[in-house]
């Protein structure tokens, strides 16, 4: 079971291009897995975002401690990408939400994938902090994936669940969840 939430967007469902939240973690293993799933399924363009954490008053662009950290954020990044035939798309950004986010409005994604909360059980999807934030205001739909999907060895999706309120957003979204359960 996935959680969609859908931002605004005029043109009929069509996923052209997915980007995934990348940290490392095995939510983000999740993420990674749900977003093949679901380019493979609606032949969507998949892009791996990870979100390099800067803040402008501490850090220093000409510090080569950042410099090198930042290097070896991108090379993991683009290892993580290839495995599954995906672009790397790191991002620098005072935090993952908005990094993603900023990556999905430069990018002209359709859909962001991330994983569920790290407290959830497997096969529950919960709210984190990255999933919060992008839910409201998003400029694209929103997709959780649930915890140890990444480790099913059916990864099927069985169910999708669509947050809706009648809001015209949600009503998106409830469109574009009939649509991909076709």
């Amino acid at each position: 079971r996935g959680t969609l939430n859908q931002g605004p967007r005029k043109e009929p469902f069509v996923y052209r291009k997915i980007v995934v939240g990348h940290d490392g973690s095995g939510q983000a293993q999740d993420a990674l897995a749900l977003g093949k799933d679901l380019a493979q399924a609606t032949g969507a363009e998949l892009a791996v975002g990870g979100v390099f954490l800067v803040h402008a008053l501490l850090r220093s662009a000409s510090d080569p401690v950042d410099r090198q950290a930042e290097q070896e954020f991108a090379e993991q990044l683009e290892r993580i990408a290839e495995s599954v035939d995906a672009v790397a798309q790191p991002v620098l950004s005072s935090s993952p939400a908005r990094g993603l986010h900023e990556l999905a409005e430069e990018t002209g994604a359709d859909l962001i994938v991330v994983g569920s909360c790290r407290h959830g059980h497997a096969g529950q999807t919960l709210l984190g902090d990255v999933g919060l934030a992008l839910m409201h205001g998003s400029p694209c739909a929103v997709a959780i994936a649930p915890r140890g999907y990444a480790d099913q060895s059916d990864r099927s999706v069985s169910a999708i669940v669509v947050g809706y309120d009648a809001s015209p957003e949600s009503r998106l979204a409830l469109q574009d969840g009939y649509e991909l359960a076709r």
